[in-house]
């Protein structure tokens, strides 16, 4: 059988196929012709006509590695380079993708909170303030519910009202009218349990004010994180809202008297354009998911997950071996190894 040989003096590949004129061959040698070898070689270490005869040893042992089975690969290469008495096999490592891989399909689920989780800061949000005063700060204090970081609210003063976080209009969601959104959030007591819950409000295009609606209450427990009961809203239509056309939410999570000195963490805010809302995600927390754009300030995406099975095709083998000591080549010495890649494409 007549040999292709491909050489790439830079990087020392070399590719053995079979020769292209497949006129008048059965087809089990066709499948044999199939076959190619590429041979990743360190420089210097044979001269042009040892790699030619190294590299047609190899694709003539591994045209039908299938007839003996992948394991056997190591055990053929081995065969190979038998008769070529300047080198010694070390070791032979096969490569193989055996279980196959998993990658991201197609989008499944969007949270629409930037900045959900406060890992870096708490830009996009402000504190809402609604007879009660408060501050709102990024907090590694307790444990986030998602993440190392929560955002803090702590009461400066006492009364009746709320105190709590919204996003504010740079991170606002757009919306449509007659769309389905669910919004939630977890909370935290440090000291007191209190009652949270959430509220959309809706907005114009300028900003102006259309429309709030709040969800059912629920109380916060003292050293857990609880979930917000969810708070399913449908976008009016600009003539429920006296003729003008709502285009973005705000989400709020607030919590109901706390006493002056009193804390409360908010963490994990999911925003989904649906009539419910799944578990909590962001971009870094689950392995199908990914952020739009810049982490933990961007919407965040969860996607399928597609089995990609493995290729018995392509194998991929190194060859350690050592030069013997009477070879004379002064860049290694007897003791020393090389290695050799070859990449099997059947």
């Amino acid at each position: 059988m007549a040999w292709d040989l491909g050489l790439d003096p830079a990087t020392g590949d070399f590719i053995f196929g079979a020769n292209r004129d497949l006129m008048g061959v059965s087809g089990e040698d066709l499948d044999r012709q199939r076959i190619s070898v590429r041979v990743k070689i360190p420089l210097g270490t044979f001269a042009y006509d040892e790699t030619e005869l190294l590299g047609s040893r190899l694709h003539s042992a591994l045209r039908l590695p299938m007839e003996r089975g992948l394991a056997e690969i190591p055990k053929l290469i081995e065969e190979a380079l038998a008769p070529m008495s300047d080198i010694q096999i070390r070791d032979v490592l096969v490569e193989m993708d055996e279980e196959g891989k998993i990658v991201l399909g197609p989008v499944i689920r969007t949270n629409h909170a930037r900045n959900p989780s406060f890992e870096i800061d708490v830009n996009g949000y402000g504190a809402y303030q609604n007879g009660i005063n408060g501050t709102l700060t990024r907090s590694l204090e307790v444990p986030g519910f998602s993440g190392a970081a929560s955002a803090k609210l702590l009461a400066t003063s006492s009364g009746s009202g709320d105190l709590g976080i919204v996003t504010d209009f740079t991170t606002a969601v757009p919306v449509a009218s007659g769309e389905t959104w669910t919004v939630t959030a977890h909370s935290r007591a440090t000291t007191i349990p209190r009652s949270f819950f959430m509220i959309v409000v809706y907005y114009s295009i300028t900003d102006t004010l259309l429309g709030v609606v709040s969800g059912v209450a629920k109380p916060d427990v003292v050293g857990e994180w609880t979930r917000a009961n969810d708070l399913t809203v449908t976008i009016p239509t600009a003539a429920e809202l006296g003729g003008v056309t709502p285009t973005q939410i705000t989400v709020y999570c607030a919590v109901t008297n706390p006493a002056n000195g009193e804390a409360h963490h908010v963490d994990g805010f999911l925003i989904e354009k649906s009539s419910s809302a799944g578990t909590y995600f962001d971009g870094d927390n689950v392995s199908d998911s990914e952020w739009s754009n810049l982490r933990h300030n961007s919407i965040s995406h969860q996607h399928s997950s597609i089995f990609v099975p493995p290729d018995p095709r392509k194998v991929k083998a190194i060859v350690k071996y050592a030069h013997t000591p009477d070879r004379g080549d002064t860049r290694l010495t007897a003791d020393e190894t090389d290695e050799l890649e070859v990449s099997i494409s059947l």
